[in-house]
């Protein structure tokens, strides 16, 4: 190899590029731990406002809020139980949910959901259904970024496109968020559960896999009828009554957890905080 002394080496690779990669990841870490309100835009960047500069029109306030961890099984067994999709349960009573990655033990027999549907909270509150769809017009005024449907079970959702800049890096992210039916309640990662789409939750695991990182297990998921979702928001963060939790709401939170997610790829320190409770 043709030797490169030091002052080519210094041409073709600034020492600055990775300073400031160093300081920004730095900078966004202390800015995820820190208990100062932030501001987010609508593609999801956070920012932390300071003496110097003003929010922009479309830059929202999202609260410091720890990603929660605590009664995950509690919320995952809540969740099984209120489902409408049939679940599994052996000769001990356990109750689970099957999924693709795993088949029925031989002991393993179909509980049926035998609960009448509830009633969607849309068709009984019309006031909130206005509310909710002003909400995320104004949070997301893109049409391209976002839509709304119905799912067979009668739960409205919304798909919404995000990509939000974390230390100098992009990646656009689709979301899947579902109302639960009796939306609004007071509930660990709140009444609108949001699901990835893609990166799905596979793809996000191959990110961990590929990464220095370590534990290669991504933190702060739980499990509901669509599969594995962001448990993204603590019980004392979320609101019912005259203060509800919106799908826009939620998705602030949502945004944060994928800050927090992406920045923890490249960043160890932010991964560990990660994967601890109510430290980022």
């Amino acid at each position: 190899m043709e030797h490169v002394n030091k002052r080519t080496f210094d041409k073709l690779v600034p020492r600055t590029v990775v300073a400031d990669e160093a300081e920004e990841i730095a900078r966004m870490r202390s800015l995820l731990t820190s208990d100062s309100p932030a501001l987010i835009d609508n593609d999801g960047t956070i920012t932390l406002p300071d003496s110097s500069s003003r929010p922009g029109e479309s830059d929202k306030i999202v609260p410091k809020t720890t990603v929660a961890n605590e009664a995950d099984e509690i919320a995952r067994m809540r969740s099984l139980l209120t489902s409408d999709s049939p679940a599994l349960i052996d000769n001990d009573g356990t109750i689970t949910l099957p999924d693709s990655s795993s088949r029925p033990g031989e002991n393993d027999k179909i509980v049926p959901k035998t609960t009448v549907a509830a009633e969607q909270w849309y068709n009984t509150n019309r006031r909130l259904l206005e509310a909710e769809i002003a909400a995320m017009e104004d949070f997301i005024p893109n049409p391209r970024q976002r839509k709304r449907g119905f799912l067979e079970d009668g739960k409205m959702y919304w798909q919404v496109a995000v990509g939000p800049k974390v230390a100098g890096r992009q990646r656009t992210w689709v979301l899947l968020m579902v109302y639960d039916s009796d939306h609004p309640q007071v509930r660990w990662g709140g009444s609108v559960k949001v699901y990835p789409v893609s990166p799905n939750i596979n793809e996000m695991q191959q990110l961990v896999n590929n990464s220095r990182i370590t534990p290669k297990t991504i933190p702060h998921l739980l499990s509901g009828p669509g599969g594995l979702y962001m448990c993204s928001a603590h019980t004392s963060d979320v609101h019912a009554g005259e203060q509800i939790t919106s799908a826009a709401q939620c998705l602030r939170f949502a945004m944060r957890w994928i800050n927090v997610f992406e920045l923890g790829l490249r960043d160890q320190k932010t991964w560990t905080l990660f994967n601890g409770h109510g430290q980022i």
